[in-house]
């Protein structure tokens, strides 16, 4: 296993995450 994997896996998963949030309706569900 290479940390750089490990890594990219998690920023790009992140990355997903608040993407989908910052989508349209997602906004208007803060906590």
């Amino acid at each position: 296993m290479q940390t750089g994997d490990v890594l990219k896996a998690a920023i790009a998963a992140l990355g997903g995450l608040r993407r989908r949030l910052a989508a349209p309706g997602g906004s208007r569900r803060r906590s």
